[in-house]
């Protein structure tokens, strides 16, 4: 990784005004890192859960990487129904961060419990549609869950487990209503307010 990112130091890999077939080699340099450091940090978490978990080795466990986050695709987390997320944290200070985990979207909802069975909050948002159209994008997903992984320890990782839920077992959302009688002031003067519903959208330019 660190010889490809000295490669891509070069003027044509940052303002992309390199031929195609180079811009082909620098991407499969990247890749290359990528797997490599992938394979490193697996090893690594591997060897710190099996000092942590009763009766497992090494061998007994599977990582894989979601490497397409960046245009929402991850074929763990669509293909399965139950499956866990574990998250490493490569700072010497805790951190907090929203994780999104790509879904197919098919009217379900999803449960994410923490290492110490407390139940996380989640949220599921759809898929952008200028994602969704992405040039070369494959991805079923359609939505995502979204989650605060809360504090995750410096230089150590935390596993959230995630099982699918039922669309019949989801609750609906209950409308707040935001209430005053009255106000008075000085001059005692009483003024009513009626109900006000509160409405949030999410805007860009």
């Amino acid at each position: 990784m660190r010889e490809a990112m000295g490669i891509l130091q070069h003027h044509d890999a940052i303002t992309g005004t390199e031929k195609q077939h180079v811009a082909f080699d620098y991407a499969r340099q990247l890749n290359k890192g990528f797997t490599d450091c992938g394979n490193v940090a697996n090893l690594a978490l591997r060897k710190l859960m099996e000092k942590e978990t009763i009766g497992v080795t090494n061998e007994d466990i599977s990582l894989q990487s979601c490497m397409l986050l960046n245009i929402s695709s991850c074929e763990i987390t669509e293909n399965n129904n139950t499956f866990v997320v574990t998250l490493y944290n490569p700072l010497s200070r805790k951190v907090s961060r929203y994780v999104r985990l790509p879904v197919k979207g098919n009217g379900d909802s999803y449960t994410i419990y923490d290492p110490s069975g407390n139940l996380i909050k989640t949220q599921t948002l759809p898929i952008p549609h200028s994602v969704l159209k992405i040039p070369g994008r494959t991805s079923l997903a359609k939505e995502e869950v979204v989650f605060l992984a809360k504090d995750l320890p410096m230089m150590g990782y935390r596993s959230y487990y995630v099982s699918e839920k039922n669309a019949n077992e989801i609750s609906g959302m209950k409308m707040k209503k935001f209430r005053n009688n009255y106000i008075h002031d000085k001059e005692r003067t009483k003024i009513r307010i009626g109900d006000v519903t509160v409405d949030q959208s999410f805007w860009w330019y």
